[in-house]
């Protein structure tokens, strides 16, 4: 059977570049104009969805839907949820700014997220990997995720004598 669709962001474009995958351990690129094609046995399977460094979103990110059955041609169009900016406050004991610390080891989750009308329930997350976030003269540090986030975990990197790291799970 065939399964077909477009990869679109929060605001309809198409998302090019990015890895459609099934359980089955196939996957394909998606084209320019975000579409993608796969032919399969007819089956259920996991339907996985990925992108890193695509423009105007998260800089790493992963989608799973399971379930996803296949027992004729179909076409499934994919909808990426909106993005959001994380910000992060450092700060030292005595609840100054910390300027220049490094935020890293971010994964923002998503438990429930919807990616079209037949793909309910996904679960993903938007990640760091190897790269992090300079705090600014505020001690501010932004993240961008996909949205709703479920919960956020990294760790803050001070950078400065006499503070230490600390992670964070919220």
């Amino acid at each position: 059977v065939q399964l077909s669709g477009t990869l679109r962001d929060e605001f309809g474009s198409p998302v090019a570049g990015a890895i459609v995958q099934l359980s089955s351990g196939g996957y394909v690129y998606t084209n320019a104009a975000g579409e993608y094609s796969f032919t399969v046995t007819p089956g259920n399977y996991a339907l996985y969805v990925y992108g890193e460094n695509l423009p105007g979103l998260p800089l790493h990110w992963n989608f799973y839907v399971p379930g996803v059955s296949l027992t004729a041609d179909r076409v499934i169009d994919i909808a990426l949820p909106p993005t959001v900016s994380l910000t992060f406050k450092v700060q030292d004991p005595d609840g100054n700014p910390v300027t220049g610390a490094q935020i890293v080891n971010v994964y923002a989750n998503n438990y429930s997220v919807d990616l079209g009308p037949d793909l309910p329930g996904a679960q993903g997350s938007s990640y760091m990997n190897g790269e992090s976030v300079t705090t600014d003269a505020n001690g501010f540090g932004h993240f961008t995720a996909f949205s709703p986030v479920s919960d956020v975990s990294g760790v803050a990197v001070p950078n400065q004598p006499g503070l230490s790291n600390a992670g964070f799970y919220i």
